[in-house]
């Protein structure tokens, strides 16, 4: 494995860098993709969130490495390599909700839809690390896939377990199963199933690595992991105790207006359910495949959709709408669609008959 991929004009082009760069820009794509599908914010968002939170996920990689040096710090680790994943998730995940915030864009649906591009940058970014020889592959093995690094930035000749490919083919498998999750479950839900499947991933192949242990036989990288896997099952606990309190909500509100069958009850974004008359859900489903609904009214009729089968198969069925008025004349489909909402569209005239 080489650290220089190639070399332009006698300016060498790193590996490492490479590899980061290009997972920066499938997260991009990625999450653009699934901004568009959620109706949440939109594509320049989605690049700007991972460009920012990648910049500052750098710093904080950074210095957290640097912090791990103290003792024995040295110009040396002030160069292009020594990156510590935790401090660049920490400094990233601090960015990112800034950003979220700013823009006012739901935090749970934008945490769902980062979690799988997420990995699969993670997963990119291990291969770069497996390339460069980064010194982050794992014990002496006998094993038949066991990997040599004698041109990598720290070099042996003694075959490893490959470590940064374990962890790699472990983020794209997680990857896979977040995004399926994200289909049919909601987005705090997802990003817990992330830091529990990351967190335990990286707990397991640490016992391969060559980390020296700091507490109760654990390395740091463990710890992390650890507190990783802990704050997702709190947050699992939390988002599924939320998701029924609110199907609870919807339900109950529907059975104490026996009088008018024809209510339909909707969660609003706060958690407290409202009645609404048998027309709204109607109008709010148009809006919420249009994406005009504002992000208490969106997760609200999210929640709604789990648990009414009868609007789940007219959204089903409305989803290519959107692409559909995209060839439309704006304003003439705004000026019908106020029309009709207000009663006054005009009847159809009667064909001629022959």
């Amino acid at each position: 494995m080489r650290p220089v991929l190639l070399s332009v004009f006698g300016f060498d082009v790193q590996t490492y860098g490479v590899s980061k760069v290009l997972a920066a820009w499938v997260a991009a794509l990625l999450l653009g993709r699934a901004f568009e599908r959620r109706r949440v914010g939109s594509r320049q968002h989605a690049y700007s969130l991972v460009m920012w939170s990648t910049v500052w996920g750098f710093v904080g990689a950074k210095v957290y490495y640097l912090l791990e040096q103290v003792p024995t710090l040295t110009m040396h680790d002030f160069g292009g390599m020594g990156f510590t994943w935790y401090g660049g998730l920490l400094g990233g995940a601090a960015a990112a909700l800034i950003m979220v915030r700013r823009w006012r864009l739901p935090l749970g649906v934008v945490a769902g839809a980062l979690a799988a591009p997420l990995s699969v940058g993670y997963a990119i970014g291990r291969l770069g690390c497996l390339l460069s020889g980064d010194g982050t592959y794992g014990r002496p093995t006998t094993l038949p896939w066991g990997m040599t690094f004698p041109n990598g930035v720290v070099a042996t000749d003694v075959a490893a377990h490959p470590t940064p490919l374990y962890e790699a083919i472990g983020a794209l498998v997680i990857a896979a199963v977040l995004w399926r999750l994200g289909r049919v479950t909601s987005g705090p839900t997802v990003f817990a199933w992330y830091l529990i499947l990351s967190g335990g991933a990286r707990f397991v192949v640490e016992f391969l690595r060559t980390n020296a242990p700091v507490l109760l036989g654990l390395t740091q990288p463990q710890l992390w992991a650890l507190t990783s896997v802990l704050g997702g099952m709190g947050m699992l606990v939390w988002s599924i105790r939320r998701d029924r309190r609110l199907s609870h909500s919807t339900a109950a509100a529907a059975a104490d207006a026996p009088q008018a069958p024809q209510t339909a009850a909707l969660s609003a974004g706060d958690g407290h359910p409202r009645t609404r008359t048998a027309e709204e859900p109607h109008i709010a489903l148009g809006g919420y495949v249009l994406g005009s609904l504002s992000a208490e009214d969106h997760r609200g009729f999210t929640t709604h959709l789990r648990s009414c089968p009868l609007c789940r198969t007219e959204f089903d069925g409305l989803t290519g709408l959107p692409r559909l008025l995209d060839l439309l004349d704006q304003a003439a489909v705004e000026a019908l669609a106020g029309s009709l909402l207000s009663g006054r569209a005009r009847p159809a005239r009667a064909r001629p008959t022959s």
